[in-house]
């Protein structure tokens, strides 16, 4: 009788979901790989996050929107790359001034979205979307043996509804992505 042959191992793939982060290092100029610690969370410019959810609304004038809401665990090197607002936000919360800091005020941003860190093309890019419901705060994951605590920062980015943008709204929920997020420059013209 023929033996079976050992099933065959595949190849990890360049894009990382947020479960598979874990088992990833953070990409440091000049570090090697042995003093990098934890997760990779910035490589790029780009920042690892969730793509939670779209959420859709209207306006007073029936104007359409979706939102998308993104969370990111933050790790130290999230610490050279997020917004001044956030980041002081983040130190209330780990200095023990409380569970969480909402709505935090971020000026509108230009939102590119890749499916990899390595990606040279974007999946979406959002420009002057208006960031909603910041928060960051303490989070308690469960599931995986022992309940682990971490400071999870979260927003949702807001756009007037296009093909695009719905597209991606509806297929791409519950997947990790890498974000660059830079300010959109106001109008010089008033």
């Amino acid at each position: 009788m023929a033996k079976k042959p050992a099933p065959r191992k595949t190849k990890p793939t360049k894009s990382v979901s947020m479960k598979d982060q874990e088992q990833q290092v953070m990409d440091i100029p000049g570090a090697t790989l042995e003093e990098q610690p934890g997760p990779i969370t910035v490589v790029n410019g780009r920042i690892l996050a969730e793509y939670v959810k779209p959420v859709f609304t209207r306006d007073k004038n029936d104007d359409r929107f979706v939102a998308l809401e993104f969370a990111v665990k933050l790790t130290e090197a999230h610490k050279t790359i997020l917004p001044h607002k956030v980041l002081d936000a983040w130190r209330f919360v780990d200095g023990g001034g409380g569970e969480g800091v909402k709505d935090i005020a971020i000026a509108p941003q230009t939102v590119r979205i890749f499916l990899t860190s390595d990606s040279p093309s974007e999946e979406l890019i959002i420009v002057g979307g208006v960031i909603e419901h910041a928060k960051v705060d303490i989070v308690e994951e469960r599931g995986k043996g022992e309940a682990v605590k971490f400071t999870r920062y979260s927003f949702r980015v807001s756009n007037e509804r296009t093909k695009n943008l719905i597209n991606f709204a509806c297929w791409k929920d519950g997947q990790g992505v890498w974000l660059e997020c830079k300010p959109t420059q106001t109008s010089l013209l008033g």
